[in-house]
């Protein structure tokens, strides 16, 4: 019996953001997302896990989130 087909990987994202504390912008390559609110949970995650403690949480805000692998 065949198995079941694998689900594609995903699309590449790039997701723009703005740190609260100086300002300044940034942006992330996020990759294996369907949707963009995946791809911003997932920068989201990927932020966080560089915070030294819950206060540095979630110190940032996004700005935008484009698909870099759509053909144009």
């Amino acid at each position: 019996m065949p198995s079941r087909p694998k689900k594609p990987p995903g699309h590449a994202w790039e997701v723009f953001i703005r740190y609260l504390d100086d300002g300044d912008d940034d942006s992330m390559l996020v990759e294996g997302c369907w949707t963009p609110e995946e791809a911003i949970a997932k920068a989201r995650e990927a932020l966080n896990a560089y915070a030294k403690s819950d206060d540095d949480k979630d110190q940032f805000e996004v700005m935008a989130v484009v698909r870099s692998d759509a053909v144009i």
